[in-house]
Order: C-alpha cells, then structure tokens, then sequence
C-alpha cells in the first residue's frame, strides 16, 4: 500500500445534497488611486523656503532621467490643462490646485501648466502662492517634476508639473 493511500484510509466520501453550493463572488481588484484625503494629503502648510520673485522653481523626485528633466525645462511636453491661480486665496488655490492635479493624473495628462503669478503685488518680498506651490507639489505622490516655464508661457509666474501616468489594471471594475 502507498502512502496516499494508507493517508486516505479512513476517508469517506461525502453525502450527495440537492442544495445548490453557492460560491461567493469572485472580487475584482481595483487599484487605490494616488490620492489621499484632503485632511491627510497636505502634511503642513509652513514652509521655512523663501522663493523670491525672479527665482525659479524646480523639483525633481530621484530616479527621474535627466533627457525627461531637460524636456521639461525647455518646454518639450505638450501642454495638456492650464491652471490660473491669480486672485485666489491660499485655501482657495490649495483646493483648486489638489482638484486640479487629480483631474489632470487621473485623465492621463503627462504635463500641465500651473500659473501662479510673480507676486509683484504682494506686500512682502517673497511670492505666496510660488512658494506654497513649491511646498505641495512635492508632497503630492503623482508629481514627478515641476519647474518654472519658458518666458512665453509665464517664465517665474507659472510652473510647468510633469505628472505620473495613471497605471491602468485589467482588474477594474
């Protein structure tokens, strides 16, 4: 005798049943998107930079090859959407550039650009909301890069975002 079979000696078969077995429903997996809550996606709000004027942005996150970060800085991505900042509020421009960006990565645009302004009118030295956009773009998991634009498309006054590409799954449902 095998072993199998000495292993199944005391096996018996089971009863037949007229019920239907049902099984429970196979689950589809759907990919979390890059987005987190409101209340978690910004850690803090201060900042000790200070971006002045006629200084220009850039982040880029490590890894990034530097032919994307040199297209980047010349203007070579197509420009997908456009943010206009101007006259907006802090919170307002903190609401308006999260929804903007989600829209942006989740429609699949690889760049856009962002117009903060220069800040010129501002009573203090520094521009408010090019430095508040160079303290949350990086924390938003989606951006990959940011830098400011060419002179014919706002120069120091707006950014150009280079945006992960959306993973698409064969599991969505």
């Amino acid at each position: 005798m095998t072993l199998f079979q000495e292993a199944m000696k005391q096996v018996r078969p089971l009863k037949k049943s007229n019920k239907a077995v049902l099984m429970p429903k196979k689950r589809s997996f759907k990919r979390q998107p890059d987005w987190i809550e409101p209340a978690e996606f910004f850690l803090t709000d201060s900042d000790s930079s200070c971006i002045l004027t006629h200084q220009s942005l850039f982040f880029a996150r490590e890894g990034l090859q530097q032919s994307v970060i040199r297209k980047l800085k010349r203007g070579e991505f197509p420009i997908k959407a456009c943010l206009d900042l101007h006259g907006l509020t802090v919170d307002q421009a903190r609401s308006a550039t999260q929804a903007f960006l989600y829209t942006a990565h989740q429609a699949g645009h690889r760049c856009v650009l962002m117009i903060h302004g220069k800040g010129s009118v501002a009573k203090t030295t520094h521009p408010r909301l090019k430095n508040k956009l160079n303290h949350w773009l990086p924390q938003m998991p989606f951006v990959l890069a940011f830098c400011s634009a060419l002179p014919a498309e706002g120069g120091v006054g707006a950014a150009y975002v280079l945006l992960k590409s959306p993973i698409k799954s064969n599991f969505q449902s």
